[in-house]
């Protein structure tokens, strides 16, 4: 889960410190050679002996070093990753349930335009009714003295 380009710079650079090491063993080696064809001394080519030494085990707890800062890195990067893939989760759960609401919103809403359409039709039908009933007709005999007179 980790990006692949962090851990090969993790890699070349362990391999960097690797190269070096092997690079201070060469120049320890060939530092040795000429002191003997010089005709120098021991203690030279014993401190120089030494001098690559130490610069080896220098370097290696350099990478030693660089590569345990590099696999905490890593553990941290997973970590994130981790919890970004939990946040996903999460919303993908949130959004089905939203898209689950809207759903059910759409269905009643065809249901309450069904209910409307009914009680329109009532209604229309109630109006129609009321205006039967409240119809005036003239009186069958003009002679007759009205049932209602209105001021």
């Amino acid at each position: 889960r980790v990006a692949r380009g962090e851990v090969e710079e993790a890699v070349a650079d362990v391999a960097v410190a690797w190269v070096e090491v092997a690079e201070a063993k060469a120049r320890e080696t060939a530092l040795t050679e000429a002191l003997r064809e010089e005709g120098s001394a021991r203690e030279r080519e014993a401190a120089m002996k030494e001098e690559g030494r130490e610069r080896e085990r220098v370097l290696r707890e350099e990478g030693r070093e660089r590569e345990a800062a590099l696999m905490g890195e890593v553990r941290e990067r997973e970590s994130q990753v981790a919890a970004v893939e939990d946040q996903v989760s999460l919303l993908d759960r949130e959004a089905q349930l939203l898209r689950d609401k809207v759903e059910g919103m759409q269905s009643d809403k065809v249901g309450m335009l069904a209910e409307r359409r009914r009680l329109q039709a009532a209604l229309q039908e109630l109006r129609g009714n009321i205006r039967v009933i409240c119809r005036i007709k003239p009186a069958a005999d003009p002679a007759q003295p009205p049932i209602l007179t209105m001021r």
